[in-house]
């Protein structure tokens, strides 16, 4: 996967380069699938699992990004001396990333919001219950203070 390329690279290093980072964007693609299918069954281990593996292919990605961003940057200039079938096949490429990209956002951005969802609703939970123990508290001293005509005072254990 160690490609060297600058913004003057043959356009078959660059269509290595870039065929291997949609090889990492189509695993991705997979694992987001996968993803979201944890996210949607609150399988957390699994989840975990799946993002450790995500990170390593990420960073990948990331690294190809890093040695195509110098003819990215510089287009059409860095395939100015390419035929126009290997400036074709590079530009449908990059196209795919893009689309890949997209998918993968969207579908990210998707489960982010369901597991804000989630824990929106664990923590209302959370909330409902402490209130309610509350409550329970508060009725049991006043049952308390009305049974042995005390003080509800006298029967909060939790102060």
């Amino acid at each position: 996967m160690a490609h060297r390329t600058n913004q003057y690279a043959p356009a078959e290093t660059v269509k290595a380069a870039l065929a291997d980072q949609l090889d990492c964007y189509r695993r991705l693609a997979m694992l987001s699938k996968e993803q979201s299918q944890h996210v949607f069954a609150a399988d957390t281990e699994k989840l975990l699992t799946v993002l450790a593996r995500r990170e390593a292919l990420t960073s990948d990605a990331a690294e190809l990004e890093g040695t195509l961003g110098p003819i990215k940057s510089n287009w059409p200039q860095s395939a100015a001396a390419w035929s126009d079938e290997n400036r074709s096949a590079v530009e449908t490429m990059f196209r795919e990333c893009r689309q890949l990209l997209g998918e993968l956002t969207r579908r990210d951005e998707r489960d982010a919001a369901s597991l804000r969802a989630n824990l929106a609703l664990a923590s209302n939970a959370r909330l409902r219950a402490d209130a309610d123990s509350r409550v329970v508290r508060k009725i049991n001293q006043r049952y308390a203070a009305s049974a042995y005509h005390a003080s509800p005072k006298k029967f909060d254990k939790s102060s």
